[in-house]
Parts: structure tokens; sequence; C-alpha cells
């Protein structure tokens, strides 16, 4: 995280001696940095996005301002929303224009809350991620995760005291929580996975057919289940 560059080096202040590449894409928690401090990030080509955070409604704004362009899988490693406390969350939801990612499978966020967060966001842009880990599609029963074990159980990535640390959803098994949960038209759901995404990278490369984007694609069938893959 983009913190954590700050906090190998305490010696420094928030500056550009800290600073990854340009092009470069990260996250952080908006009430340990100033906004300043995103700005600078920003203005030196960084993408910057929310995350594991627990900034109030008007420090997540603030940062959206200052230039953060949405949040990382939101309501997961967020405080939860009150009526007097909204939190980043609601930021996500109310703020017009930014992006949001959201883990659709359905173990980080119970249906009900993943079908009131997609329905309620009606100025924002969201996108579908899987948070997906190394036991996706494999036998392997444990992994480190920055220095944490993880284990593989019951279809869930946890650690020995049952943290979630990621997930075993591909994206297809992900767009078709949300196209069930929702019960929208195939193409809204595939949207969140394909095109949302896309425009959250500022890509015209992929995300949709077109000219001069990238020529790889997948078949899929009425129900989403993978047909074929093009290369």
């Amino acid at each position: 995280m983009i913190q954590a560059l700050a906090a190998d080096r305490p010696d420094q202040p928030f500056g550009k001696a800290i600073l990854p590449r340009r092009g470069w894409r990260g996250r952080l928690a908006p009430e340990v940095v100033p906004s300043s401090f995103i700005r600078l990030l920003v203005e030196n080509g960084i993408m910057v996005n929310i995350g594991h955070t627990n900034a109030t409604y008007e420090e997540a704004s603030e940062a959206l301002r200052a230039g953060a362009r949405g949040f990382t899988h939101i309501a997961n490693a967020m405080p939860a929303m009150e009526a007097r406390r909204p939190g980043a969350t609601v930021a996500a939801l109310t703020t017009k224009e930014y992006f949001f990612g959201i883990i659709a499978d359905s173990v980080h966020i119970h249906p009900a809350m993943l079908e009131m967060l997609l329905t309620a966001a009606m100025v924002s842009i969201p996108y579908v991620v899987t948070d997906a880990m190394p036991p996706l599609k494999s036998n392997i029963e444990s992994f480190e995760l920055v220095g944490t074990k993880v284990y593989s159980r019951n279809g869930r990535c946890e650690t020995s005291d049952g943290r979630l640390a990621g997930s075993q959803c591909d994206m297809l098994s992900a767009l078709r929580n949300v196209w069930r949960i929702l019960d929208c038209k195939s193409a809204v759901a595939l949207r969140l996975g394909t095109l949302n995404p896309a425009l959250f990278l500022q890509s015209t490369k992929i995300g949709s057919l077109r000219p001069g984007a990238v020529d790889s694609f997948i078949v899929i069938d009425d129900n989403l289940e993978l047909i074929d893959v093009v290369i």
C-alpha cells in the first residue's frame, strides 16, 4: 500500500523522495496521510484508490476531492455504515462518477448487501473484483500473504483465527452472482467485469471489442458459462 512507503521512510516528509514510479496504481487509507500527499501522488501520474481504511465520510470525500479515483473492495476492511457515521462506503455510493470495486463472491459480502450496494450506486461506477488467491482452481491448502499463513477451508481463504484473506472466486462466477442476485440482464452484469474496470483504468485497449483493442476475449453462453477462450 502507498502508506507503507511512507512508513518505511519515517525520516522523510511526505514528498517526492518516497513516490512510486509514474503510472503506478495503489491503495491508501486517507485518514493516515494528508490530502496534500494524495494530490502530490495524482499530480505525479499515480492512480490512488481508497481502501483498508477507517476513514470517515468526510475524510474519504476529501481524498476524492484531492484526486483519489475510487475505492478498493467497498464495505470490506471499512467501518460499517451508521446513520450518523456513514463512513467511506457511503462516500463511494454517493459521489458522482467515481469508481468502486466490490468482491462478488457471496462470502466477503452477503448477497443482500451486494444487491443493496449495487442498486444504490446511482451516480458512482461499480466494477467487480474477485480478490482471488492461489487456491483458486488448485489443490493448494495454504499459502503466505504478507507474512501471514492463510488456509483454504470450505471454499474460503482465511487465517488461523478465521479472518478472511482473499477469495477462491473467479471472475465469471462473481459476475454470475451479480446476475442472479440482482436478477438483471446478463449484459448489465458483464459490464461490471469488462467496460467499467476498463474505464477505471482509463484504458481503451481492454473491456470491449473495438478497433485497436486487445484481440483476446472469451465466449460465453446465456448463463454466463464459459464456452471458449480466444487469444
